[in-house]
């Protein structure tokens, strides 16, 4: 541990640009999660099958995934602006363009993939400028507070969809989501972005993403992320049409009450992801995402659907950042944008997987058994997580050196990227 990792620990919020990078964010998913209330749109206004809504959520994860091994590495060499740019620049176009939209066809899948490269730039280099911007023992600390800015909007953003669609229609819906991208766009373009000093060479010995996937201390991490974004896909997606069918048509309380629950675990418990012990905190997030799972099967009224989205909160808001701390930790510095891109892709191929492979399979079983399967990926995850963490101690402390400095040249001080 360095001197200054030693120094007492100031609250990432006393940063400016921590500050900055906070309110960008919560503009971004404000218009992002918007779309979390597509599913009931898709379903009442344009009359879209189970399958139809898969495909166009889940198209959403495909594309992200496309753009994901461009954007780690080369945040990782360019610093990470240019892709904030990119991500809330092709937000805030696509959302108006739904107003064109009178079919579930292949328009609202191109629209749908334009978000999810948009998500793909914007959440790897959000992420990691938070990162970036705090010491090592408080990339924890740091990733819960971001994730309470996206978090908050996954409850405010659907039920303002919701208010508006009621009173007055979708299209002012869209329309006030590609307000919120333009904010974002602008939050952007008018920070001052911090210089990017790399040492020439730094990147040498920098892992590509094949070896770290290799990596018996990376690649179950990034499994356990995909198995809980099989959970949470399912549960974000096919609670919606389930909810409908059983009469409820307030089908925002399940996120509502999930926001509520992950923002007072986050505030409330948000060093436990910097914790020794990841197992105490890792083991009960995944139990109770596999409950809440189970409990959607049972959902006949308002008060046990809001239940799952509770429990869906209680697991989802720690596990998140406790995998993704363990991962970053156990980088090189080089290695950031690289290792949050492997991360980010795992949790949106267990998202895109359910949506797209389950959402198939409902038109033969039904949505009943979807939730199984999700409980099921919850589950799964449990044995790799006993495997990767069965050192003693944290072995995410025992991150990969950097390359040594040139002998001509004096080492240069860590880099640090813009945080919008």
């Amino acid at each position: 541990m360095t001197a200054a990792d030693s120094r007492p620990a100031r609250s990432p919020l006393a940063d400016p640009r921590f500050r900055r990078l906070l309110l960008a964010n919560v503009c971004f998913f404000m218009a992002n999660a918007s779309f979390y209330l597509l599913p009931k749109y898709l379903a009442l206004e344009l009359q879209a099958s189970s399958q139809q809504i898969g495909w166009a959520m889940g198209i959403f994860g495909a594309s992200a995934l496309l753009v994901l091994p461009l954007v780690g590495p080369l945040s990782d060499r360019w610093g990470r602006r240019p892709f904030l740019l990119t991500g809330s620049a092709l937000l805030t176009l696509s959302c108006p363009l739904f107003l064109t939209l009178d079919t579930a066809g292949p328009g609202l899948l191109g629209l749908r993939m334009l978000q999810g490269a948009a998500f793909g730039c914007w959440f790897v280099c959000s992420s990691i400028s938070a990162v970036d911007l705090v010491r090592p023992l408080q990339r924890g600390r740091a990733l819960a507070l971001f994730g309470i800015s996206t978090l908050a909007t996954h409850g405010l953003a659907p039920s303002l969809v919701e208010v508006l669609a009621h009173r007055w229609s979708y299209a002012l819906a869209f329309l006030v989501a590609g307000g919120f991208a333009l904010a974002a766009l602008w939050l952007t373009l008018r920070s001052r972005p911090v210089p990017v000093s790399i040492r020439p060479g730094a990147h040498r010995g920098a892992r590509g993403q094949l070896a770290l996937l290799a990596d018996d201390g990376i690649w179950p991490l990034v499994a356990c992320a995909g198995l809980s974004g099989v959970t949470f896909g399912t549960m974000l997606v096919f609670s919606q049409p389930w909810a409908l069918a059983r009469g409820i048509e307030l089908v925002s309380v399940l996120l509502i009450a999930y926001s509520a629950t992950s923002i007072g675990m986050r505030i409330g418990l948000g060093h436990l992801p910097d914790a020794a012990a990841p197992r105490a905190v890792l083991l009960p997030s995944l139990l109770a995402m596999g409950a809440s799972a189970l409990l959607m099967y049972a959902v006949q009224g308002l008060g046990l659907y809001a239940l799952c989205g509770v429990l869906l909160g209680l697991g989802h808001s720690l596990a998140y950042p406790t995998l993704n701390t363990l991962l970053i930790n156990r980088l090189a510095d080089t290695e950031h944008g690289s290792g949050m891109a492997l991360f980010v892709a795992g949790f949106n191929l267990g998202v895109m997987g359910a949506q797209l492979g389950l959402g198939s399979l409902t038109g033969v079983w039904g949505l009943g058994p979807t939730f199984a399967v999700a409980a099921a990926a919850a589950l799964a995850a449990l044995p790799l997580l006993w495997w990767t963490t069965r050192q003693p101690g944290n072995p995410s402390r025992q991150a990969p050196p950097a390359p040594a400095p040139t002998p001509a040249l004096s080492p240069a001080p860590r880099a640090r990227d813009p945080a919008a």
